[in-house]
């Protein structure tokens, strides 16, 4: 279990991918008691590097130098934030990386969703300067279309969306960072995106406050339905899932070369019939995951309550 080879036992529901050997897994009271290895931080830094290992691969953590952590500055960004008038008709600054598109109110919301849909934005770089948190009668439900640009959430969070649909209906070559969500309902299919081709979602999180999916669909996910040739880095997920037949903590399915790596799924399961399928349920042949953490909910079904047929477990 050398770093970048590390991963915990009982991640994917059907593993046709890269996964690294000699799993390990780790239960709340493992983590709770500091067993697993000294200094870790649990809500504050999970995505960590392993060096200098021992052979049960429980020593000394240090900073990782690729997928790099997501570290508690990003609850707590230091850039200068930027003066919107939030009466104006259109959104202030050019799109450009430099100056990029700037949201941090729920009627600028209303018009990059309005702007995503007519064009995508492709190229674009939009940029959140403060948390956002929507009316309860609130006409905005997610950004419908395909997502092309860049979103960066600057460790800002948007909370109160109550909507049947993820906050991106589709992303294409996109690029979402530094978001979270909180005191959100999403009962469809994931709260990020339904459906990321060629995009990457990192350092964004699901707080105890989201529930996502319902009894009536047959899946929920984290962050998508769909990753086709998409990243999922540094991320975590600490919400509330329901489904019919199964509830995953990243993505429902990885096509291509998808990867997840340096993710934390600490999900509760409001359904009692639905299976956990942690990671992800269905994985393709070239999709990778590493370094991901796990930590299975107490309502997750045992194996011995399987009652498929054997046909049905291999199909």
């Amino acid at each position: 279990n050398r770093y970048g080879d590390v991963c915990i036992g009982g991640l994917i529901g059907e593993n046709f991918g890269s996964i690294g050997s000699d799993c390990k897994y780790y239960t709340q009271s493992t983590l709770d008691s500091g067993s697993w290895f000294n200094g870790w931080s649990y809500h504050c830094n999970p995505f960590v590097g392993r060096s200098n290992l021992t052979s049960d691969g429980e020593e000394n953590v240090t900073q990782a130098d690729t997928f790099a952590p997501m570290q508690v500055s990003i609850f707590s960004y230091g850039s200068s934030f930027i003066s919107v008038d939030a009466t104006s008709e259109t959104l202030a600054g050019t799109g450009s990386e430099a100056n990029p598109m700037s949201v941090g109110t729920e009627d600028d919301l209303i018009r990059l969703a309005a702007a995503i849909q007519q064009n995508g934005l492709q190229g674009t770089c939009v940029k959140q300067y403060k948390d956002i948190v929507l009316s309860d009668d609130s006409d905005f439900e997610g950004f419908t279309g395909t997502f092309k640009g860049v979103y960066d959430g600057n460790g800002c969070t948007i909370s109160g969306i109550a909507s049947d649909k993820p906050l991106f209906e589709k992303l294409e070559g996109a690029v979402i960072k530094n978001l979270g969500v909180k005191n959100s309902s999403f009962s469809g299919k994931a709260a990020f995106a339904e459906e990321a081709k060629d995009s990457i979602i990192q350092n964004c999180w699901i707080e105890r406050t989201v529930t996502i999916g319902s009894e009536t669909g047959n899946y929920a996910s984290g962050f998508a339905d769909i990753l086709h040739n998409s990243s999922v880095f540094n991320v975590y997920n600490y919400g509330k899932l329901s489904a019919k037949q199964g509830i995953c903590g990243i993505a429902r399915e990885t096509k291509g070369s998808s990867r997840i790596a340096s993710c934390l799924v600490d999900i509760q399961k409001l359904s009692t019939t639905c299976w956990d399928y942690s990671l992800a349920y269905e994985v393709g042949k070239d999709s990778v995951f590493k370094n991901c953490l796990w930590v299975p909910s107490s309502t997750m079904r045992k194996a011995s309550d399987d009652k498929r047929s054997e046909e049905q477990k291999n199909s």
